[in-house]
C-alpha cells in the first residue's frame, strides 16, 4: 500500500477451515438476505446499529450515506491502497501459492461505493483479542453474537446487511472510539477455496497476525488511509463503512429511511442526510410523503405531543399491563392532487418501540368501513420484551426462546401473544361509532342501555343479548345508573337494591359479590379484556359484609331486609362504551 504512512505489516488474511467443520460465509450473510428490499434493508438495518451507538440515551445521531463512483485509474488506485488492486477479478492476480482468491470485483471503468458513516456515537471499542466485551471484535469478526445490553437489535446480525449488500462481498471499515481511537481494516467474504492444499472459509480481514488474531490498523495511519479512500470522518468517535460495489438504489434508500426511520426524524433524535453520486444532497423528510403524514399525526398522539382534537382521533394508553399507547386517525389526509401510489398501506398500525424505528405495518381491520392510520408506541416496562420478541430481521414481534430468559417469561409471553388482538379491539372500539349511520336505529344501542342490559345478572353461561333472570332467591332494582362527565373524561356508576324473595323460606342468604367494570369491544356487549375497575363499592349496611379480600366481598342479606349497594367506576375515555358487573352468586 501507498499511503505514505509505514503500513507494509499488513496484508490479506484469510481465515483456514477449521478441522472440525465450520460455519461458512453464507452463514454469516444470509440471515437478513430474504428481504426483497435491499436498500430499504441496508436503511434500516444500518441506522439501527448507529441509534444503538448513541453517546447518550436522549443524544441525537447523524448519519451519512455517501454514493461516490472511481474511474478508470482512480479505482485501481483507491483498490490499492487497501491491497485490493491485485485482487480485482481479470487483473493480474495473486501467485498461484498465495492464500488469496481474486475478489469478483467488475473490470468495468467505472466502480461504485457507498459510505455510510455515523455521528455522536461510540465508536467500536474493545481489543481485538478479546474473546468478551469486546464491540470491535463481535463487529468485525462474529455474528449473531452482539454486544449489546438494549437498543434495537438483539441477535447481532445486522451488521451482515454490510457485506451481504456488496455484490464482490468486501467492505472497508474505519472506527474512532475515545477508548481504543483510530482503527481501520477492510473484510471480505467469498465462498470457500483452496489455495496450495489448504482449505479456506472464504472470510478475510486486511490487518496483521498477530498470535492468530488480526491485529487492524490503527493510529495515523487508520487515519490518513480512510481519508485518501474518502472517508467523512475525521478525529470525532463514531463508525463509518464503505459498500464497494453495492447493490443499493440511491432513491430506494432515502425512502427506506423515511418508510422505517420516520418517527426517529420526527423526535428528533436521528438526522439523515443522503449525498447522491450526483453531487446532490438530499435530506429525507417524512413529511413530504402524503401516505406518511397521517401515521406522523398518530404518532404524536399515541406520544402525547398532541391531544385529540375530535372523535376522528384516538390516543389510548393501555392501563392492563402497561402495554404501550395507541394514537390512530380516522381521516386520510390526502387531498385530491396529492393521490399517487402509497408506499406504505392505510388501516395498518405501525409498531414502534424506544429505538423509534417502525417494526412493522400491521394489519389493523380488514373489514373496517372508516380508513384509518394507527400507530403503536410500546411502553418502556414492556421494551425489552418487544426487543426480545424480534427475530433477526427486526420486522415483527412474535414468541422466541429467548423470552425465557427475562425476570417474569410467563408475563412476556402473555404480552406477545395478546398485544394484537388488544391493538385490534381497542380500534374497534373507537371505529364503531365512525361507521356511517343506518337508517332508524338499528346503528346502535344508547349507552345507558348497554350499561343496563347485564350488570346485576345472576351468574351467567354464555354471551348473553339483554337481562337474563336470576337462578336465585335475590331479587334487586335499580335506583339509577348515571354517566359522570370528570374532566374531560368519564365515570359511570350503579346504585341498586337488593332484597329476597318473598317466597323464599330461610331466614337469611349468603352470597358473593365481585364487581368489576369493563370496557366492551363494540355495542353487541361482547367483552373487551381491559378492565376500567373501579374507585368504589360499598353496601349499606355496612354489616352486612361478612369479609372481603378487597375485590370479592362476602355479604349476608336477611328476610324482610333491604340492602343498598353502589359502584362507582375510574375514569374512561368518552369514546368507550362501559359496563360494571356486580356478578352476584349464592352461597347457600
Amino acid at each position: 500500500m501507498s499511503t505514505g504512512v509505514e503500513t507494509a505489516n499488513y496484508s490479506w488474511i484469510f481465515e483456514e477451515q477449521p478441522k472440525t467443520g465450520g460455519a461458512g460465509t453464507g452463514a454469516y450473510l444470509h440471515p437478513l438476505s430474504a428481504s426483497n428490499d435491499p436498500s430499504g434493508r441496508l436503511a434500516r438495518e444500518a441506522i439501527q446499529n448507529s441509534r444503538d451507538a448513541r453517546i447518550a440515551e436522549d443524544s441525537p445521531v447523524s448519519v451519512s450515506f455517501t454514493f461516490k463512483k472511481w474511474r478508470e485509474d482512480e479505482k485501481l488506485a483507491k483498490l490499492s491502497l487497501v491491497s485490493a488492486e491485485e485482487l480485482v477479478h481479470g487483473h493480474s492476480g495473486p501467485q498461484r501459492n498465495s492464500p488469496i482468491k481474486p475478489f469478483q470485483i467488475p473490470v468495468d471503468p467505472e466502480l461504485s461505493v457507498l459510505f455510510c458513516e455515523d455521528f455522536n456515537t461510540t465508536g467500536l471499542s474493545g481489543d481485538h483479542k478479546s474473546q468478551i466485551d469486546s464491540a470491535w471484535r463481535s463487529y468485525v469478526h462474529n455474528v449473531g453474537d452482539s454486544a449489546k445490553e438494549d437498543g434495537g437489535g438483539s441477535f447481532g446480525f445486522g451488521k451482515s446487511v454490510f457485506p451481504a449488500l456488496s455484490k464482490c462481498g468486501l467492505i472497508a471499515i474505519y472506527s474512532v472510539s475515545k477508548e481504543e481511537g483510530a482503527r481501520f481494516t477492510c473484510v471480505n467474504f467469498q465462498s470457500k477455496f483452496e489455495r496450495a492444499g489448504q482449505v479456506f472459509t472464504g472470510r478475510g480481514w486486511l490487518g496483521a497476525d498477530d498470535d492468530g488474531y488480526v491485529r487492524p490498523i490503527s493510529g495515523k495511519a487508520a487515519e490518513q488511509l480512510a481519508a485518501e479512500l474518502g472517508f467523512e470522518r475525521r478525529s470525532e468517535t463514531g463508525l463509518s463503512v464503505m459498500i464497494v460495489d453495492p447493490h443499493v438504489d440511491e432513491s430506494a434508500l432515502i425512502e427506506g429511511v423515511m418508510t422505517h426511520w420516520w418517527p426517529a426524524i420526527e423526535d428528533q433524535v436521528l438526522r439523515v442526510k443522503v449525498n447522491l453520486s450526483n453531487g446532490e444532497t438530499r435530506v429525507p423528510n417524512p413529511k413530504s410523503r402524503p401516505d406518511l403524514r397521517p401515521y406522523i399525526r398518530a404518532f404524536r398522539l399515541a406520544t402525547g405531543a398532541v391531544e385529540a382534537t375530535s372523535d376522528q382521533e384516538l390516543h389510548h394508553f393501555f392501563r392492563k399491563h402497561r402495554m404501550g399507547t395507541i394514537g390512530a386517525v380516522a381521516a386520510n389526509e390526502l387531498t385530491p392532487d396529492e393521490e399517487i401510489p402509497a408506499k406504505v398501506p392505510q388501516n395498518c398500525i405501525a409498531l414502534i418501540r424506544g429505538s423509534r424505528m417502525v417494526v412493522a405495518y400491521m394489519q389493523g381491520s380488514s373489514r373496517s368501513t372508516v380508513d384509518f392510520h394507527a400507530v403503536f408506541v410500546a411502553d418502556p416496562s414492556t421494551e425489552e420484551i418487544f426487543r426480545m420478541a424480534e427475530p433477526p430481521s427486526h420486522d415483527r414481534w412474535e414468541d422466541d426462546p429467548r423470552l425465557d430468559s427475562l425476570d417474569d417469561p410467563v408475563f412476556a409471553r402473555h404480552i406477545i401473544a395478546s398485544y394484537k388482538n388488544e391493538l385490534k379491539q381497542r380500534l374497534k372500539l373507537w371505529l364503531g361509532p365512525l361507521r356511517p349511520k343506518l337508517e332508524q336505529s338499528f346503528d346502535r344501542i344508547p349507552e345507558l342501555d348497554s350499561i343496563l342490559a347485564k350488570h346485576l345478572t345472576s351468574k351467567k353461561s354464555g354471551p348473553p343479548v339483554g337481562p337474563t333472570k336470576a337462578t336465585s332467591p335475590l331479587r334487586y332494582s335499580v335506583i339509577h345508573s348515571p354517566i359522570i362527565d370528570s374532566g374531560g373524561q368519564r365515570q359511570t356508576m350503579i346504585a341498586a337494591e337488593l332484597s329476597l324473595d318473598a317466597n323464599y323460606t330461610g331466614n337469611s342468604l349468603s352470597f358473593k359479590a365481585r364487581p368489576k367494570c369493563h370496557a366492551l369491544v363494540d355495542r353487541a356487549l361482547v367483552k373487551d379484556s381491559e378492565e376500567i375497575g373501579l374507585c368504589r363499592f360499598s353496601v349499606q349496611p355496612e354489616s352486612a359484609v361478612k369479609s372481603t379480600n378487597g375485590s370479592e366481598y362476602v355479604i349476608e342479606i336477611t328476610h324482610n331486609q333491604s340492602l343498598s349497594v353502589e359502584a362507582v367506576s375510574n375514569t374512561f375515555d368518552p369514546n368507550l362504551i362501559v359496563e360494571i358487573e356486580l356478578n352476584l352468586e349464592s352461597l347457600d
